[in-house]
């Protein structure tokens, strides 16, 4: 009988357990662990950093790629043969939303300004173990400069555009269109921070340094100071950033190579070795 008495005890504590801890919603929530989603794409800084790459991917592709980056179209270049087709980049009357040429990089900025917001998704999650307060900071300003590089390229081609700073996981669809000097505003805010952020030079060969955030800075300060009757605060902004390009990367003054030794060298397509009156190029 006690036997019976203990398994009935056991039998019913057990039951008991069951109907306690059991969770129908959390044993049917689905947690993959071959699946990247947002809960667990950024646990490690080599995620966070894998983000940021795809932001200097994206970029350099579309420099190899697309024709308005490149200046086509402009004073920089043009392809006359054809323009004398109606088809030349500098038929402004075909740039248009649903010109290809034209939504390509639309698109392609908007993909980047995306990758841009959700790295720094990543950038914010609390407890990630950076090396040092240096490369948390370095990855911050990568983050920045290419989305203000983003927002800086659409306002120069296209005016007034969509202002997005977060990541969406849901399908929005009421995005509101922005002024040019808004567009332009917040480009400036983006490539401040990430000038604030960035070192003085690249830590690795090929990343963006303050450098590169004061070049468009001064970019940036310009353009603004073109739609604002040339307003001289703006543009007294842009010649102070182009100085700082300028003092962290200044000018050849001397020179180098073959051709800077008088008489040496050798002369190439019929052209001499070395100028006495020559300026620092020649």
């Amino acid at each position: 009988m006690k036997t019976k008495k203990y398994i009935f005890i056991a039998a019913a504590a057990s039951m008991l357990g069951m109907t306690t801890s059991c969770d129908d919603e959390g044993f049917l929530t689905e947690k993959p662990k071959t699946i990247y989603t947002t809960d667990n794409s950024y646990e490690t800084i080599d995620q966070v950093k894998a983000c940021i790459t795809n932001l200097y991917i994206h970029i350099r592709y579309w420099y190899q790629q697309d024709y308005f980056l490149k200046g086509l179209g402009t004073d920089v270049l043009d392809t006359p043969y054809f323009r004398s087709t109606g088809n030349g980049y500098c038929n402004f009357a075909n740039w248009s939303s649903t010109n290809s040429n034209s939504n390509k990089i639309y698109d392609a900025m908007f993909q980047m300004v995306n990758y841009a917001n959700q790295s720094l998704e990543g950038y914010n999650k609390e407890g990630l173990p950076w090396e040092s307060e240096a490369q948390r900071n370095e990855a911050y300003g990568e983050i920045m400069f290419f989305r203000g590089y983003g927002y800086l390229t659409m306002g120069e081609l296209f005016g007034g555009v969509p202002l997005v700073d977060q990541f969406y996981q849901t399908l929005k669809l009421d995005f509101v269109r922005s002024s040019r000097e808004e567009t332009y505003n917040f480009a400036i805010t983006d490539l401040e921070a990430a000038a604030a952020a960035l070192p003085d030079y690249p830590s690795e060969a090929g990343r963006v340094s303050k450098g590169v955030a004061y070049h468009f800075l001064a970019e940036a300060y310009l353009a603004l100071a073109t739609i604002k009757s040339n307003d001289a605060e703006c543009l007294r902004k842009s010649i102070e950033y182009a100085d700082k390009v300028m003092a962290l990367h200044p000018l050849m003054t001397e020179r180098f190579g073959t051709r800077s030794i008088p008489g040496g060298g050798t002369t190439k397509n019929g052209v001499a070795a070395y100028y006495e009156d020559g300026n620092v190029f020649f």
